[in-house]
């Protein structure tokens, strides 16, 4: 097989795994429980979708190692891998002046770069069933990109503890939390539905703040247990430009309703 094909098929993997975890990612499924500003939140994120490519690249590559019987000196997914990696790095350049000109000529050789670098590894050949080190990259390649996606993802949310300590938390992680927590506690239709407010505290669900002092203003959304003298609910509600709450999506007792909290 021709290592044009190789190319081909494993940059066709690794770009349409990029392009799932941008949806995962960007739609809400990631990078969860976090408050930062734009450039720290854009690094994680591009971060995992770097990632996610070059484990695109090597199922796809290693699939079609396995599936098509090739000569006894072939290509080795792992190798495919780190000149992925290689050519992922300039990508990032790109990322310093974006939407310039600069920038989409940057984008373009980024491309070609990894192009570039995905076919020099493919003339790298590694023998058919050389041993125990063939295996040993190939377990060991997997396990370090999952590991690195997962290290990006991770959040030091206290989901199982209780409401005061993920309340606290929130205190540490969102700046500005406390707009939130008076925000709730005046809110009159939630007084009305679980009483007197004791705790205000981030629950399993959508949790982020992207802040941004400009003009763009502070945006995200939450999901917050508020936890009454009469009862407890769910609050969820997306914000921008400021974090106090105004329309909150609140659920309780397998019934939701849109409250308006002015």
């Amino acid at each position: 097989m021709k290592d044009e094909v190789v190319v081909l098929v494993s940059m066709l993997g690794g770009f349409s795994a990029a392009a799932l975890s941008f949806v995962i990612f960007f739609g809400g499924s990631g990078l969860n429980y976090r408050g930062a500003g734009y450039p720290e939140w854009m690094f994680p994120f591009m971060s995992a979708v770097g990632v996610t490519y070059l484990l695109g690249v090597y199922g796809a590559s290693l699939w079609l190692r396995q599936r098509y019987p090739l000569q006894s000196r072939t290509f080795e997914p792992s190798f495919l891998v780190l000149g992925s990696t290689i050519g992922c790095l300039f990508g990032f350049l790109a990322l310093r002046n974006w939407l310039s000109l600069s920038s989409v000529l940057l984008m373009a050789a980024s491309f070609f770069s990894l192009l570039l670098f995905t076919r020099l590894a493919c003339l790298i050949k590694y023998r058919k069933g050389a041993g125990r080190r063939g295996t040993l990259l190939r377990l060991i390649v997997p396990l370090l990109l999952a590991s690195v996606l997962w290290r990006i993802n991770y959040n030091n949310f206290p989901g199982g503890a209780s409401a005061e300590i993920r309340q606290q938390w929130a205190y540490t992680e969102f700046r500005d939390y406390d707009y939130v927590v008076k925000s709730i506690r005046s809110c009159q239709p939630i007084i009305t539905r679980v009483g007197d407010i004791k705790a205000v505290a981030p629950t399993r669900g959508r949790n982020f703040i992207i802040y941004d002092h400009g003009s763009s203003g502070h945006q995200g959304e939450l999901t917050l247990e508020v936890v009454g003298t009469k009862s407890a609910g769910i609050a969820n509600f997306s914000f921008h430009i400021e974090t106090n709450v105004y329309l909150v999506r609140f659920k309780q007792k397998n019934k939701t309703e849109e409250l308006a909290c002015t």
